[in-house]
């Protein structure tokens, strides 16, 4: 049975789990949303096999991860994600790792490796995500954004704060719609829905983004830095599915002018937006390859 640690960063206990060979080389995953940890359970053993050790983060609003501060701001997004994981890194001196991210996670790899470059992130895999698209959104992707705009809302609020896990497995189905969601599996993700700061970590993530809520200003010199670079110099593998009914492949090409170094991008088929769910040993076979080669 793996045992839960914690670590402690400026804003939160941030909850873990590090499994593998205890002398492999670390690479840190993070998930998405509205996932868990446990959407690694059947990509670890592959890695583990090929000489890592994961260590798999809890994001705040998640499972056991909690706010230090009762009156701290629930505040969502990239860079309050990225400051967690940063401070997570260097708690565990970490530095340089490889970090494999999805959805939430990827957009955090990513914005991290722009921030910091390689001093921080050595490589990295990118699933299910782009990268500076929300400006240039496709007709088609503006249709599977709605649920974002929809939670800018008094009424989507509401139901967020009240139905949760409803609405959680909605999004699951819509996104995924060929992964075979059990009941028994069901159960336990939306147990780490039931963390009081769920609702309202998801709810700022967006309103944040389209501007619906005020930018926390803790995050303000990350964000302007951002704003300066753009660029990404960590290598970076970008792989998204062709089934992905949240993040249109067919939009993303455009992000490759971003990355000034080693960069690939994959359209896998038969594949939604849980591609590591879906596709474990594949996702895990290809994360080895890229980790090696850079």
């Amino acid at each position: 049975m793996v045992v839960e640690k914690f670590v402690k960063t400026k804003k939160l206990e941030m909850a873990y789990e590090v499994t593998g060979p205890e002398d492999g080389k670390p690479v840190i995953l993070i998930h998405g949303w509205p996932d868990c940890p446990r959407t690694w359970d059947e990509v670890t053993p592959h890695l583990h096999n090929r000489g890592y050790r994961t260590y798999v983060t809890t994001l705040r609003g998640f499972g056991n991860t909690k706010f230090l501060q009762s009156d701290a701001r629930r505040t969502g997004g990239p860079f309050a994600i990225a400051s967690d994981v940063k401070e997570f890194i260097e708690g565990l001196n970490l530095a340089p790792v490889d970090i494999i991210g999805q959805g939430w996670g990827a957009l955090a790899a990513m914005t991290l490796s722009s921030l910091y470059g390689t001093e921080l992130v050595k490589s990295e895999v990118a699933l299910s995500e782009g990268w500076q698209l929300f400006d240039k959104l496709s007709l088609e992707q503006v249709k599977d954004y709605w649920y974002q705009w929809y939670m800018t809302t008094p009424q989507g609020g509401e139901y967020v704060r009240k139905r949760q896990s409803e609405f959680a497995l909605f999004m699951w189905k819509q996104w995924s719609p060929d992964y075979q969601l059990t009941a028994q599996r069901s159960q336990v993700l939306t147990s780490y829905f039931q963390n009081d700061d769920w609702a309202e970590v998801t709810l700022d993530t967006y309103r944040q983004r389209w501007g619906y809520n005020p930018f926390d200003e803790d995050y303000a010199d990350m964000k302007a830095k951002l704003d300066l670079l753009k660029d990404i110099s960590v290598p970076t593998l970008n792989i998204i599915g062709k089934e992905d009914y949240c993040t249109d492949y067919k939009m993303t090409s455009s992000m490759k002018n971003y990355f000034k170094s080693t960069f690939e991008q994959q359209y896998w088929d038969d594949c939604g937006h849980f591609i590591q769910r879906e596709q474990p040993r594949n996702i895990a076979l290809a994360a080895d390859d890229w980790f090696k080669k850079n």
